[in-house]
C-alpha cells in the first residue's frame, strides 16, 4: 500500500498476543505523507483452539479512510495462534471482504501469499548490527496521543548514524502495545486513536458451504474499487 509506517504496523503483531483477551480492540490513524491518510482498527472477537489444537484467537482488522471505519475500504478475519501471532505458521484460517464484496474464505494453500514468513532466529546481540542499525532505548515517560496520555517507553532505530524509526510502547494498550511511530526520515507516522474492550465482529460471514476466494498474482482489476 506504500505506507511503511502501516507496513510496521502489521509487522508489529508477528510477536504474538499472549495477555489479548476477546473484547480487547485497539485503533490506529497512519499518515504516509501527502494527505494519504488511513485508519485501522484491531479487535479480538473470539477465541478457539485451532486445527493445530493451539489456543487461537479470531482477530478483526478493518481498514479505511475515516476514523469511524463505518465503510471501511477492507475486513480481514484472521484465526491466530496465540502465542505466534500473524505470520505464516500463526495463521490457520482467513477472511477477506474488499469494500462492499462479501466476506470469502482465503484458501488454505494460498494463505501463505499474504502473511509474512516467521522472524528468523538471530542470537547477535543488540544494539549494533552488521548493517550499520543501532537500537536505542528510553525510559518510560508521559507520552500524548489521540487516545488520551499514556506511559510509554521509547526506542529509537538508527542506520549509519540516521534516526529512521522511532516507537512508543505502552502496556495501557491491548493487543499490539503500540502508542506512536514516526519515521522521520519520509514523514510516516502512525498514532493510537482509541482502545478499550466489549468489541464483537463487524464482519458478516459467509455460510460455510461458500467456496473459498482464490487470490489473483496481480489482484483483480478494480477489486479495491467503492463509493465512499
Amino acid at each position: 500500500m506504500g505506507d511503511s509506517a502501516a507496513e510496521n504496523l502489521v509487522r508489529h503483531m508477528a510477536g504474538g498476543f499472549s495477555d489479548a483477551r476477546p473484547g480487547d480492540w485497539v485503533s490506529y490513524r497512519t499518515d504516509a505523507g501527502k494527505g494519504r491518510v488511513s485508519f485501522w482498527r484491531f479487535s479480538v472477537v473470539g477465541a478457539e483452539k485451532d486445527a493445530l489444537g493451539r489456543d487461537a484467537l479470531w482477530i478483526e482488522i478493518e481498514l479505511g479512510q475515516h476514523g469511524d471505519l463505518r465503510a471501511p475500504l477492507a475486513q480481514i478475519r484472521m484465526l491466530v495462534a496465540r502465542r505466534i501471532g500473524l505470520v505464516g505458521d500463526g495463521v490457520t484460517r482467513v477472511f477477506v471482504a474488499l469494500g462492499v464484496d462479501r466476506p470469502q474464505e482465503v484458501s488454505p494453500e494460498q494463505l501463505g501469499r499474504i502473511l509474512p514468513p516467521g522472524p528468523e532466529q538471530d542470537d547477535a546481540p543488540m544494539p549494533t548490527d552488521a548493517d550499520g542499525t543501532t537500537v536505542r532505548p528510553g525510559t518510560e515517560s508521559r507520552l500524548m496521543t489521540h487516545a488520551g496520555t499514556l506511559p510509554a517507553i521509547p526506542t529509537e532505530t538508527y542506520q549509519r548514524g540516521s534516526l529512521v524509526q522511532r516507537i512508543w510502547i505502552s502496556h495501557r494498550l491491548p493487543l499490539l502495545h503500540l502508542a506512536k511511530l514516526e519515521m522521520p526520515g519520509i514523514g510516516h507516522a502512525m498514532e493510537v486513536t482509541g482502545f478499550g474492550g466489549g468489541a464483537r465482529s463487524r464482519m458478516v460471514l459467509p455460510p460455510g458451504n461458500d467456496s473459498k476466494v482464490r487470490l489473483e498474482p496481480q489482484g483483480r482489476p478494480g477489486s479495491s474499487q467503492q463509493g465512499d
